[in-house]
């Protein structure tokens, strides 16, 4: 085999990337959403390819984001698609793609580095001196028992009869009547074009929801407009206004999502203002909802290890999965971490801008 040449993405490379993760993840990668995900964002990301024999075999990419804590702002960036051609395991291309992935976004002014990598990448990223921070929460809400039970059982038969009782239990524990034609006086259901018009209503209510004391994702109109225009998805927007007036007091952005044997409805965005649990419990519902209203089996939401909304996910009957997601972080040039980053810190990404369920 020839040398390994890493280098920036360059035009005409895409095809090859594209064919790349087919052999890599076992599954296609949609063009439209591959160039949503790395161009169509408000910051330029940075891609690195691996090369040899006149073939694309690696890939690291970064997108950058900003962050906040303590009103103070982060240039940060987040590592997804690590891959390497199964045909060329085993010849430092991970370590290779990442050194030269962390050059590249530190000329850019990224300074710290987050993660969420699977079991087969962790060994990777411990190599290039990241530090795992903690570990996610994956929540569920059982929605029809029908697709649930199906995903468990497998082809065995469920008798209806005991899908319906099921059903009605799954609703009596949490106390939420999943019926149409109820009045929904408290929230208003917006399209992404209404929500982004909220202009600086949204603004405002956003920096004020965030909490002081954690790391948050940092969020504004031309961010936003990017992150809810993802080709083939469904968002929904639910929010909460203070009693005649125009002033938001919380919001939830809810995404529909199709897996392999369930449809789901996941919740990315949960804000609300003065850490009002009651307005959390009421976004979650109308979440629930939805999600039942659009044909899905589970309604989905990520906890991080702050353990906000512990009683709202209560009260809706959110349940732990066994799955966790890992969060790592690392500064990019290889220096101690910032101290909002450190282990023993409430940290807490607040809102997820990429697809980790």
């Amino acid at each position: 085999m020839s040398d390994i040449r890493y280098r920036e993405f360059a035009e005409g490379d895409e095809s090859s990337l594209l064919s790349l993760f087919y052999s890599s993840f076992g599954k296609p990668r949609e063009p439209a959403q591959w160039r949503w995900e790395y161009f169509g964002g408000p910051v330029k990301s940075v891609i690195v390819v691996a090369e040899c024999d006149g073939r694309l075999v690696g890939h690291y990419a970064i997108l950058p984001r900003m962050m906040s804590h303590k009103g103070k702002s982060i240039s940060a960036g987040l590592v997804v698609d690590v891959m390497t051609h199964p045909d060329y395991g085993r010849r430092g291309i991970f370590v290779g793609s990442a050194l030269e992935a962390f050059r590249i976004a530190k000329k850019d002014g990224v300074s710290t580095l987050e993660g969420f990598p699977n079991e087969a990448a962790i060994k990777g990223h411990r190599k290039v001196g990241w530090t795992e921070a903690g570990a996610i929460s994956v929540l569920v809400r059982p929605i029809r028992s029908k697709g649930l039970l199906k995903s468990v059982m497998g082809s065995i038969s469920i008798p209806t009869a005991a899908e319906r009782i099921m059903d009605v239990l799954l609703e009596s524990l949490s106390g939420i009547t999943l019926g149409e034609g109820r009045p929904r006086p408290d929230i208003e259901e917006l399209t992404v074009e209404q929500t982004l018009n909220l202009g600086p209503h949204l603004e405002r209510f956003i920096v004020e929801s965030l909490p002081a004391n954690a790391v948050s994702n940092q969020r504004d109109i031309a961010w936003l407009k990017w992150r809810l225009s993802e080709p083939n998805s469904a968002h929904h927007v639910f929010v909460v206004k203070k009693k005649d007036s125009e002033e938001i007091s919380g919001l939830l952005v809810l995404k529909i999502k199709q897996y392999k044997k369930m449809k789901a409805g996941a919740i990315f965005d949960l804000l609300v203002k003065d850490e009002d649990v009651n307005v959390a419990t009421l976004l979650i519902k109308e979440a629930i909802r939805k999600s039942r209203a659009l044909g899905c089996d589970v309604c989905l939401m990520l906890r991080s290890p702050a353990q906000r909304w512990r009683s709202a996910t209560m009260r809706t009957f959110m349940l732990p999965t066994p799955k966790r997601l890992r969060f790592i972080v690392r500064s990019v040039d290889g220096s101690p971490l910032p101290e909002e980053y450190n282990k023993g810190m409430r940290w807490h990404i607040q809102l997820i801008d990429h697809d980790v369920l």
